[in-house]
Formats: structure tokens, C-alpha cells, sequence
């Protein structure tokens, strides 16, 4: 007797295999999909931290950026004059020693580098955000130069040439980038400094290095309002 082919348990049974098949791929996707979107999250929050924290470091290195600004523009204002009051004396040395006070932007790039390096840079939804935080990261970059240049006048130029004119005891490197000059624990000359035109041309460039520094710190703080606000945008 010829056996009956049981067709209609054997469609159940394809489309049993095939539905549980379509249902495996359905759970990797969504699974897959899931895993992107908390990495995405994790990715955007350690991003927001960075930036948070770059914001309050600029305020502080704009503070001190502009702080010897104002005193580079205080001895050139004297050194205009010439000449020194006696009541003038302790403000131009405080002026000079101001210079000493040094400062530098430097923000924590962790979380930059690592989406930019990560190559998954579809886990970050919003469009804009990583064009600006490309130009962000140009644009610290471009101010690191001019600090830089800065820091590189004051050492190789006007510190040695301050070096034999005043008593610099303890003023060393280190100790000028976080301390308040003592101003009266030492024996100074630097009134005598406000007639000298090599000095005062050497103060002068440094004001405009300190400008230079000023101009690119707000270009980098407007780029940062900007990236968090996209962040903020990206997170709701």
C-alpha cells in the first residue's frame, strides 16, 4: 500500500523552522540594535563629562589669559610714561612679576578621542555632532600653537633677560606656573626696568602672543556652547 506523503504536517513543520529562523535573526537585530543605543548613550554621557569639565578649565585659563593680558598692559603703559612715581614703584614691580603667573588650556580629550578613534561613528545619531567636534578639536589644537608660542617667548626671552636684572630666587619654572610671587621677600629692581626699550619691546610682543591667546580661548568657547547643546539636543 503506498504510504500518503503527510503534507500538511510538513508545511507546519517548514514553518515552524522558518518562522523560528526569521525570529533568531529578528532577536540579533533588536539585540544588536539595543546594544548600539546604550553604547551610543554611554558614549554621548562620558562625552558630556568631558565637555562640562572643558568648560569650567577654560573659564579658569581665561581668567588667568586675560589677567596677563591686563599686566603686560600695565608695564607698557608705564614704559610710555618713562618715569616712575615713588607710589608707582610697587605696582610696575607687581606688573613685571604678574608675568610670571603662568596658565594653559588643556582639555580632557578621553572621550573625544575615543569616538573619533572608535569607528562607529553611526552610534552617535545627531548629524551635527561630530563635525563640530571635529572643528572643536581643531580648534584647541590651533590655541594649544598659540599658548605655546607664548609660553615659548616668555622662557626663551623675557625670563632670561629678567634673570640678571632682578633677584630671582625660588622664581624658578615650576614655581612661577602655581605660586604668588613674593614680591617682598625679595630684593627687586624692576622699576628700573621701565625705560628700557628692548624690555618693553619683548612685553610687547608678549601682549599680542596673550591676544592671539584671548582671540582663539572665545573661539573655543563658543564651539563648546555649541557641542553642548547638541549633546543636550541628542540626549532628549
Amino acid at each position: 500500500m503506498k504510504q500518503e506523503i503527510p503534507w500538511n504536517r510538513l508545511a507546519v513543520e517548514a514553518f515552524v523552522i522558518v518562522g523560528s529562523i526569521l525570529l533568531a535573526f529578528a532577536i540579533d537585530a533588536w539585540w544588536g540594535e539595543f546594544n548600539d543605543d546604550a553604547q551610543g548613550k554611554a558614549l554621548l554621557n562620558a562625552l558630556a563629562e568631558d565637555l562640562q569639565q572643558s568648560a569650567a578649565l577654560l573659564a579658569i585659563s581665561k581668567r588667568k589669559h586675560q589677567s596677563i593680558l591686563e599686566v603686560s598692559k600695565l608695564v607698557l603703559d608705564y614704559g610710555e610714561i618713562g618715569t616712575l612715581e615713588e607710589s608707582q614703584k610697587s605696582d610696575f614691580e607687581n606688573a613685571v612679576g604678574g608675568h610670571f603667573l603662568r596658565t594653559r588650556y588643556r582639555p580632557p580629550l578621553g572621550a573625544v578621542e575615543s569616538i573619533r578613534s572608535s569607528g562607529r561613528l553611526d552610534l552617535i545619531d545627531n548629524p551635527n555632532l561630530v563635525p563640530t567636534l571635529n572643528q572643536w578639536v581643531a580648534q584647541v589644537n590651533m590655541l594649544d600653537s598659540s599658548q605655546a608660542a607664548l609660553e615659548e617667548h616668555f622662557y626663551e626671552r623675557i625670563y632670561p633677560y629678567l634673570a640678571p636684572r632682578i633677584d630671582l630666587e625660588d622664581l624658578d619654572k615650576g614655581f612661577a606656573n602655581y605660586v604668588e610671587i613674593p614680591w617682598n621677600q625679595i630684593r627687586t629692581g624692576a622699576y628700573e626696568l621701565v625705560d628700557d626699550r628692548e624690555f618693553l619691546s619683548m612685553i610687547y610682543m608678549h601682549w599680542v602672543l596673550s591676544q592671539n591667546c584671548l582671540t582663539n580661548l572665545r573661539i573655543v568657547e563658543d564651539q563648546l556652547t555649541k557641542l553642548l547643546n547638541l549633546i543636550q539636543e541628542s540626549t532628549y
